[in-house]
């Protein structure tokens, strides 16, 4: 079930690389790119969908935003951290993904501390997200690439 749902994801982003008005794919434009959303009981394999989710859309020429709402296991900053990044080839890789994370001077993510990596604190969690929401909405208003490239929540 998990390798459908990244088919479709996978899918859903090479169709809307090739639905450019000139039928160019194109990384800048007016759209919006594909929204994706993963969820799931814990260990079954979302971050892991995420990377190869954010690894193809580098690969095709997009800079997908990437947002991590796990303060038990981010993958884009410390423990008990969430945690938005725009994501480039250059910190697409199979030695950082598998070792140490996100290269150095590759990708500056916007993180808040949540405070604890053993448990959700519910008010401050929603808020937090809340606060991560108005910075990626400010920067797809003003950045038509990211905008055009997508989001992938983990």
């Amino acid at each position: 079930q998990l390798e459908a749902l990244r088919d479709e994801a996978a899918m859903a982003i090479h169709n809307h690389n090739n639905n450019s008005e000139d039928g160019t794919a194109t990384a800048s434009s007016s759209i919006s790119g594909p929204r994706v959303m993963v969820v799931g009981p814990s260990e079954c394999g979302k971050s892991t969908l995420v990377k190869t989710l954010v690894a193809y859309a580098t690969k095709v020429g997009r800079t997908p935003l990437w947002v991590d709402l796990d303060p038990m296991d981010n993958s884009l900053s410390v423990p008990g951290a969430l945690a938005v990044a725009p994501m480039t080839a250059a910190a697409v890789s199979v030695e950082t993904y598998a070792t140490t994370g996100l290269p150095p001077n590759t990708v500056h993510p916007l993180v808040v501390y949540h405070g604890s990596s053993s448990q959700i604190h519910p008010d401050l969690f929603k808020g937090q997200v809340d606060r991560l929401a108005q910075s990626i909405d400010t920067r797809l208003q003003h950045d038509e690439q990211a905008r055009a490239s997508g989001i992938i929540v983990n």
